[in-house]
């Protein structure tokens, strides 16, 4: 019976890959075909996804991916379902018929993770204290065992409304994304560092006001949002 099962499954997954309408064929035997055409036209649809992402390995059990806007690990892909435990721990089970159909973002095929940073910091800072934070932040960068050497890019990219843009990019030689999160920890206190060493400040979201003191000095009265 499981031979004769694994058979019938077989052609019709061929005959589906060929372009042939798997509910007309059975719909063919009889109205009892029709019927059992409607009760197993889902339950195919599903383990010819399964078969799918067992041939084409997209994902695997153990792999972090985002599908949709669901990010998780595989835990487990089954003949109707794959269940994927998500980041905040709860368990989502998705058909395989829709998982075989959509795009698959597998984070666990990275062989790389990228570091990248936007530095939103204070307009009373010069370019020379500019200067100096982008080339110590480059500095960490190069100088770092877990980071790639190119490209490592620091760059003062734009004026926004309430601060001045610095971004960071660079790539992190690891494919873990707990020990990415631990790296990033590391060159974000290191940034800190030097931002603080260079007398610079991070820009709050708001909006900062400067007004000139009677004997030419500077009031900064800086309103949050």
């Amino acid at each position: 019976l499981i031979k004769l099962a694994v058979l019938l499954f077989g052609v019709l997954f061929w005959l589906a890959n060929s372009g042939v309408n798997i509910s007309t064929v059975l719909a063919t035997l009889g109205v009892g075909g029709l019927a059992l055409a409607l009760a197993l036209q889902k339950p195919i649809e599903d383990m010819m996804g399964a078969l799918t992402l067992f041939t084409q390995a997209p994902i695997r059990v153990g792999d972090l991916c985002r599908y949709g806007t669901i990010v998780g690990t595989v835990e487990d892909i089954g003949l109707r379902s794959t269940r994927i435990r998500t980041l905040t721990n709860t368990l989502v089970h998705v058909p395989n018929a829709r998982i075989a159909h959509i795009e698959i973002e597998n984070m666990s095929a990275r062989t790389k993770i990228r570091y990248w940073p936007t530095l939103r910091l204070r307009y009373d800072a010069t370019p020379q204290q500019l200067r100096t934070v982008m080339a110590g932040i480059y500095e960490v960068l190069e100088q770092s065992e877990q980071v790639y050497d190119d490209p490592v890019r620091v760059r003062f990219t734009d004026f926004d409304d309430d601060a001045i843009l610095i971004k960071v990019h660079a790539f992190l030689k690891t494919t873990d994304f707990a020990e990415s999160l631990e790296i990033g920890e590391k060159l974000n206190l290191s940034i800190m560092e030097i931002v603080h060493k260079a007398g610079v400040e991070f820009a709050l979201p708001g909006r900062s006001i400067y007004m000139e003191g009677e004997a030419g000095g500077g009031a900064d009265f800086t309103e949050g949002t």
